[in-house]
């Protein structure tokens, strides 16, 4: 809403999927949950590293 997430942020990078089968994500129907290493290999690290990155060039971080 008005560019603010109510939920947080949840990036999946490589982890077991089965416990979100019995959930509804986010209220939404027929949405499947995913992560990253279903399309190519990725490291643990090299992921939080990008995306640490990414929102500290998208935001001000500083004055939050």
């Amino acid at each position: 809403r008005r560019g603010c997430s109510y939920h947080g942020l949840s990036l999946n990078v490589d982890m077991n999927l089965e416990p979100f089968s019995r959930i509804n994500p986010c209220g939404l129907m027929d949405v499947e949950v995913t992560h990253i290493a279903a399309f190519a290999p990725v490291d643990l690290q090299e992921a939080k590293s990008k995306l640490l990155a990414a929102l500290l060039a998208r935001y001000d971080l500083e004055t939050l």
